[in-house]
Formats: structure tokens, C-alpha cells, sequence
């Protein structure tokens, strides 16, 4: 994980700045750079890293939502490299501190709170769901107890203190080897897209991913789940409440509005569909009440962004002049600091427009609204995660993997894979 400091005077209202982010944007960072940018006058440093120990300070969660390609192990290696990759999904919790606000954050690997929370971590179900029928197991016949949380992507901090990560695309982690004979199932896997071949082969080192096996374990992935990060003893919970998506995405903003994904299909739809599919419209939504009123069930909503290079006609920011705004795609993860301004991040701009995956800032409301500025780029083969807005007013983002990381695990595994793959 990159921790990047940031000084107050960026985020504060009032702020220096042609758009009062306290920053210049930097240039768009073609994907074939392997370095971490950031705007003059700005500094990072690292936090934590992979293959790091974990032996009133503060405590700091992060996702771990998938390993790099080097880790993929595939049919080609045993059921110990499997294994590998299913402990190093999930989340973990680390203890950090520093010396003083202009001091950098660092973790402290003896933290009695440090821990990790893998692909075989007890979850309890919770909500409306809890002992649903369609939740019961061979190994849970009671739908009570989830093993593991996996794909974790957009999450949040809660007002208790606890930690939210949303699992997403957790398709990926299931192979159906015999077709099921119950036609609800069969069209329940084919709407997740469970499919017969590719995928991680789980199954081969635990058979409640094979579809063949335990029918139902697909259902217990998808959803909301919450840790208590000052309570390690503490079972994570299951929060299976409201519609499940494949991608996910969003971030509350008072008075009573809601940032999000649009319509795979585009903003004439009038609906938000999969939040944050990237199969088609990547852009951010506004939802609000009409009446400003807080708690209020019907919510108005207007396009605040359709993502893309701006010169590309379809791409819209609200309005403002498309020659000003920076490049962006693929937003995954958003925050607001506390003067009210948007920040994104994103996941997939290699693939999209060929740039690596960035830090953007936007304001949302009066003549600037629309003005997408990008702070920082990371590195090849990284994802910018979301962003941590802390009391001082400073944005820490953090980026999981990247050229280095990946070849780190490569190299200490490597031995190990020459022994065991066939």
C-alpha cells in the first residue's frame, strides 16, 4: 500500500488554486510509466507493502481485493499455490501513527490490532437473509457463518467506527463442473456468470467453490460486509440487505446526496443499473431530494460526469469546458474532503484509455462543478484505492500492487511454483 501526504492547504476551503484544490494538475501518465507522480511541490512515501509482517496511534483498513497475475497460479500448480491466493484476498487491519500532522504516517508491525482477514475468516449473517434457504450449506446448514470475504472494492468508514467493504465480480472464484438441474440455479449462475471453464480453479483446493458440490455457495458472495477493526476477536458480519451487484460503488455526501455509477446503457436511461460496469457509460451520478430534506425515499439525480478522453464528443462534465478537465476512466472508489469537493478514484484506465489509474479532484456545485483535475498517477499495473479523507482535512489514497509489487511476490514464490506446478 502507497500512503501520498498531502498538505492541508489542498483540501481546505478557500484554498489556493485555480479551482481551489490547492494544486497544479499534472499531465495524464501514459500506462507504460512505472512510477508514482504527483503534482509539484507534493511528496509520498510508502506505508506498507506486500510480503510486509504484521506483528493511540490509529488504526488503518485496507482491501486486498485481488493478487496480480503472477499469483494466478491456475491449473498449472498445485493445491498449496491456491491456498497462496485464497490468504492473500481479503482485508487487513494495521496500526499506524506519526509524529505530528506534517509527518507521514507508519505502521507499527507489533500492533496488537494488526490482522488479516482471508478467503477462510468467519463472517456472521446478519439482516433479512440470515438462515435463507438459499444461503444453506453442507458446512453451514444453518446459513449463520460465511468463510472469507473476497474481491473486496468500494467500502466506507461507519459513524460506530466500523469498516464496510463491498464485494464485487466474485464470479471469478466459482466453476460450475456439473450443469445444474434446478433451473432457478442454472439461471442464477448464468446471471453471475459463473462459467464451466477459466476462472481461478478454487475448487481444486476447496470444494465449496465447485458449483457441482455446494450449489449455494455462490449466494453468500456479493454482498456488504462489516469488520470492527479496534475488535480483532471479533467475526466480521455479512450485511446481505437490498439488491446485489457485480460492481459497486458509492459514497454519501450530506445534506442527503448520494455519489454513484450511471447506466451501463447511458444517462438517457433515467436509472442507475450496475453501478460502475465498465461494459459501458463509465461516468458519476448525483442523487439527491428534490426538497433538500434529509430521509426522505424518492431522489431526483442529473449526470455529473461521463468519463472518457474529453476530446471524445460522448464524454460530458457537466457543462464546463472539456478543453480544461483531465482525462478519466473507469472511476471505482470516491470520497469527499471538507469543503465539498469529489474525489475519484480509478481502476481500468490502461485498458481503457491508456493511461495509468489515477487520483482525480472535482468540485460538484457552482461554476467550477464539472472541473475533473488529476493529483496523482500510480504505477504500472497498480489500481488507485479509495481514498481516505482523515481529521486534518488531508486525501490518502492507496494503490494495491503495481511492476515492482507484482515481481516481488513473483521472485519469493518462484521456487515454491518450480517445485510444485505440473
Amino acid at each position: 500500500m502507497i500512503a501520498y501526504s498531502l498538505s492541508r492547504r489542498a483540501l481546505l476551503a478557500g484554498a489556493a488554486g485555480a479551482i481551489g484544490l490547492g494544486f497544479a494538475a499534472i499531465a495524464p501518465v501514459p500506462a507504460t510509466v512505472d512510477a508514482v507522480t504527483v503534482p509539484e511541490g507534493f511528496t509520498w512515501s510508502s506505508l506498507i507493502g506486500w510480503g510486509d509482517p504484521r506483528r493511540r496511534p490509529g488504526l488503518q483498513s485496507r482491501v486486498h481485493e485481488r493478487v496480480p497475475d503472477v499469483l494466478r497460479l491456475g491449473q498449472r500448480c498445485g493445491v498449496e499455490q491456491l491456498r497462496i491466493s485464497m490468504a492473500a484476498h481479503g482485508l487487513s487491519v494495521v496500526e499506524v501513527s506519526r509524529r505530528s500532522v506534517s509527518q507521514p504516517w507508519k505502521y507499527d508491525p507489533q500492533g496488537r490490532k494488526n490482522r488479516r482477514i482471508t478467503a477462510h475468516t468467519p463472517f456472521k449473517v446478519t439482516g433479512p437473509a440470515a438462515g435463507s434457504s438459499y444461503l444453506k450449506t453442507t458446512a453451514d446448514p444453518k446459513a449463520t457463518k460465511v468463510l472469507g470475504t473476497l474481491n473486496n472494492c468500494s467500502g466506507s468508514v461507519t459513524p460506530w467506527g466500523t469498516i464496510l467493504s463491498g464485494e464485487e465480480n466474485f464470479n471469478q472464484y466459482f466453476r460450475v463442473t456439473a450443469a445444474p438441474t434446478n433451473a432457478e440455479t442454472a439461471s442464477g449462475y448464468q446471471r453471475y456468470g459463473i462459467a464451466t471453464e477459466g476462472g481461478r480453479d478454487w475448487y481444486r483446493a476447496d470444494n465449496r467453490f465447485d458449483m457441482a458440490v455446494e450449489p449455494n455457495e455462490p449466494h453468500r458472495f456479493g454482498w456488504v460486509v462489516e469488520i470492527d477493526p479496534d475488535r480483532p476477536r471479533r467475526a466480521g458480519r455479512g450485511l446481505p440487505r437490498g439488491r446485489r451487484a457485480i460492481r459497486l460503488g458509492a459514497r454519501l455526501h450530506p445534506p442527503g446526496r448520494r455519489q454513484g455509477l450511471p447506466d451501463q446503457d447511458g444517462p438517457a436511461r433515467g436509472r442507475p443499473a450496475q453501478p460502475g460496469d465498465r461494459q459501458g457509460v463509465h461516468g458519476l451520478y448525483e442523487q439527491h431530494q428534490p426538497d433538500g430534506r434529509p430521509g426522505r425515499r424518492r431522489f431526483d439525480w442529473a449526470i455529473l460526469v461521463v468519463c472518457g478522453n474529453p476530446d471524445d464528443p460522448s464524454t460530458y462534465f457537466s457543462g464546463y469546458d472539456k478543453t480544461k478537465v483531465s482525462p478519466i476512466s473507469c472511476p471505482d472508489n470516491v470520497a469527499f474532503d471538507r469543503a465539498g469537493h469529489l474525489w475519484i478514484a480509478t481502476d481500468g484506465q490502461p485498458d481503457s484509455i491508456g493511461l495509468n489509474d489515477a487520483l482525480h479532484a472535482v468540485p460538484i456545485s457552482g461554476e467550477e462543478r464539472g472541473h475533473v483535475q488529476q493529483f496523482l498517477a500510480v504505477p504500472i499495473g497498480a489500481e488507485t484505492c479509495g481514498p481516505v479523507i482523515t481529521e486534518d482535512g488531508a486525501v490518502r489514497p492507496s494503490s494495491r500492487f503495481g511492476a515492482r509489487t507484482a515481481a516481488r511476490a513473483r521472485d519469493a514464490l518462484e521456487g515454491r511454483r518450480q517445485r510444485r506446478c505440473r
